[in-house]
């Protein structure tokens, strides 16, 4: 056996080969309130816009959706059918079959969303590579939410997440959307719907389920995107509508005009973590704060001072 046969068989087999390790992933928990300003009705209206309408985005990540249509596909189809003997022994497990099944199939629209969206328990060991819902236990500002209200600030969504913290190539921003729905009383663009015709287009919306989603005009909607480059980067793209009413008189003719008006919100911020961010507008604002955690135990930090 030669040198160099031995000086190889030493460096293999006497020290130990270790893969290369990947970095541990960074998890932090997003709590954000968005909120609406009731007192600035008619301040600055010439930031409203009739024709802003947020683009879709397909690669974002939505949490909400889930939250307020949850899948109990599997809850059905535990539900074995019913024989004609259970029919008539145990009727009430068969009723609770068929109400089910017509939930799956029947699609409703909501007029407004809860306020504050989380769980009751950890989705941490289901969810454990991909963004989910925090607890509500978990959650941080719910005297702040307390106190917003008593100031008459409207909450318009409270929701907290955790997520893996990415840099800016590979990271998802996550669907924002609460409020109230306009999808009856206004189009996208603003124009008020004609009652007789919007009666009409209910009932054909009932027929694609697809359509009616599609066509929801929530109140606030848009985009949070959080990554780090260097630094911690919040992005906002958000809209904020409203109604908007005004009075012309031509040829002693009053015309009054109801329509809806879009108001932007669209900023980059570097933050730090464990402080209280807010993003502002005249009209609306949004509370924030970005806390390192592990996904899989929920913490506690405690609240720093607001930053503009």
């Amino acid at each position: 056996m030669n040198i160099k046969t031995l000086l190889i068989y030493f460096i293999f087999f006497t020290f130990p080969l270790h893969a290369e390790k990947k970095a541990p992933e960074t998890w932090i928990e997003v709590e954000l309130i968005a909120f609406k300003n009731q007192n600035s009705y008619k301040e600055r209206v010439n930031q409203a816009q009739n024709d802003i309408n947020m683009k879709q985005n397909k690669n974002s990540y939505d949490l909400i959706t889930p939250f307020i249509y949850p899948d109990i596909s599997a809850y059905i189809y535990a539900l074995s059918a019913c024989s004609i003997q259970q029919l008539i022994i145990i009727p009430e497990i068969c009723k609770e079959k068929e109400k089910y099944e017509k939930i799956k199939t029947v699609h409703y629209t909501l007029s407004t969303l809860p306020k504050i969206i989380g769980t009751y328990h950890n989705n941490a060991m289901v969810f454990n590579d991909t963004p989910y819902l925090n607890t509500i236990d978990n959650f941080q500002f719910l005297d702040t939410h307390d106190k917003l209200k008593k100031i008459q600030l409207e909450i318009l969504l409270h929701i907290s997440w955790k997520m893996p913290l990415l840099n800016k190539k590979h990271t998802q921003p996550f669907l924002i959307y609460g409020g109230q729905n306009f999808q009856q009383q206004y189009h996208h663009n603003g124009t008020k719907k004609n009652i007789y015709t919007n009666r009409i287009y209910q009932y054909l919306s009932h027929l694609n389920q697809k359509e009616q989603d599609s066509d929801n005009n929530w109140e606030l909607s848009g985009y949070i995107d959080i990554y780090i480059n260097r630094y911690l980067f919040i992005d906002s793209d958000l809209i904020l509508k409203k109604t908007f009413i005004t009075k012309s008189t031509e040829d002693n003719n009053e015309e009054i005009e109801d329509r809806l008006v879009s108001i932007p919100l669209k900023q980059t911020k570097q933050v730090r973590f464990n402080e209280i961010h807010y993003l502002d507008n005249p009209h609306y604002g949004i509370i924030i704060q970005l806390r390192k955690t592990d996904n899989m135990i929920p913490q506690k930090t405690e609240e720093t001072v607001i930053k503009k």
